[in-house]
């Protein structure tokens, strides 16, 4: 069961260990400032972070870097 921490968590900086981001089929639909997600819908498997306009898909291809 999850457990809402509705305060910022200041880790003091400790590692977070084994963490897991938050897998969903469809991005949320009130987004806030910074906030990542895993898209975890079939055929894409793709992390994406709002920047107050839009979802950014932060996966890159090193295959893609031309000289």
């Amino acid at each position: 069961m999850a457990r809402k921490f509705l305060v910022s968590i200041d880790l003091n900086q400790n590692e977070l260990q084994n963490a897991r981001v938050h897998n969903l089929a469809t991005p949320p639909s009130t987004p806030v400032e910074g906030q990542i997600y895993f898209d975890s819908s079939i055929g894409d498997k793709s992390i994406y972070f709002w920047d107050g306009t839009s979802w950014i898909d932060v996966g890159g291809d090193l295959r893609s870097i031309v000289a």
